[in-house]
């Protein structure tokens, strides 16, 4: 762990990409976790600069991504080369969502009203890495992986599609717009919706199993206070005798400790359960809003009722 967090150095973003600020790169952990380290900062320079420019090899990568579902001669792959690939595909992903994520975080920390010259020039750049990869189609040639097996790669897809609609891009927006009316086949609102489900159900498990651990934790705590009162009177009828004082007092530390072990297991276990995304649910909804962003009547309107699809 300590050589992983040498290698890869503080998750800072004068660190990651040598702009001058201390906040934090990336949540680590969370949904739009990103690879820490100069060599994964490397390989996203390959495709983009810190002006917004992008290569145009970048578009092998939205290809190399678009194969992952569309090669028939994928599932004749051994176990070894899918499990290969799938991890390319990963990586891929995330280099794409860096291209736009780091652009981003030189967006001005002080203007909450975006206005400033400082903002938009910021803003500019960061809608130039995006309509650089709507050019090569990415958000369409993505949109299937939502029904990956791997839940790593659904994951990096709805968060490399949160942010090339970061702030309602309008061309990304259109390109939406097509992709829905214009076919029969596309099966996002089926995958959205297979993860609200899977969200609402593991949540209510959650909950379930929350609860049990809090009766436990409430039943040990009444067991400490019972054996509380119960030693109070023991220590008095052992007074008269030194002892037995100590031998009663004794036996009441290591109950006490053996019960507050018990009590600190059982709330590590609740903390353990507390609510955990897994149909990355903030992901779809954020992806949502920003498809509606800047009032699009067209999509607002779609996103409420396919009656073509």
């Amino acid at each position: 762990v300590n050589f992983k967090k040498a290698y890869e150095g503080p998750n800072t973003v004068r660190v990651q990409i040598g702009y001058p600020s201390d906040t934090q790169y990336c949540e680590d952990g969370e949904d739009e976790d990103l690879p820490l380290g100069k060599e994964f900062q490397d390989h996203v320079s390959c495709f983009s600069n810190r002006n917004g420019d992008v290569d145009p090899h970048a578009s092998k990568l939205v290809q190399q991504l678009f194969i992952l579902y569309s090669d028939p001669n994928l599932g004749r792959l051994s176990e070894s080369a899918r499990l290969e690939q799938e991890r390319t595909s990963v990586a891929s992903l995330q280099v794409l969502r860096a291209m736009i994520h780091n652009q981003i975080l030189l967006l001005p920390e002080d203007d909450d009203s975006g206005q400033s010259k400082g903002y938009q020039r910021t803003m500019e750049r960061v809608r130039r890495v995006q309509d650089a990869l709507n050019s090569f189609q990415s958000p369409l040639k993505i949109v299937p992986l939502l029904s990956h097996h791997n839940d790593e790669i659904v994951r990096e897809t709805l968060a490399l599609l949160a942010a090339i609609l970061y702030r309602g891009n309008r061309n990304v927006q259109y390109s939406f717009e097509n992709y829905f009316l214009n076919t029969r086949e596309e099966t996002f609102f089926i995958d959205v919706q297979g993860r609200l489900q899977r969200s609402m159900v593991a949540t209510r498990e959650r909950r379930a199993l929350l609860a049990q651990h809090r009766g436990k934790v409430s039943k040990s705590k009444k067991m400490m206070e019972t054996l509380r009162l119960r030693t109070q009177g023991k220590k008095a009828a052992a007074r008269t005798s030194l002892a037995a004082a100590g031998q009663v007092s004794d036996e009441i530390e290591l109950k006490e400790l053996e019960l507050q072990e018990g009590v600190r297991e059982v709330e590590d276990t609740a903390e353990a359960l507390r609510f955990k995304d897994d149909g990355y649910i903030e992901l779809v909804l954020r992806i949502m809003g920003f498809m509606c962003d800047g009032h699009n009547r067209v999509l607002q309107d779609y996103l409420r009722v396919q009656p073509d699809n």
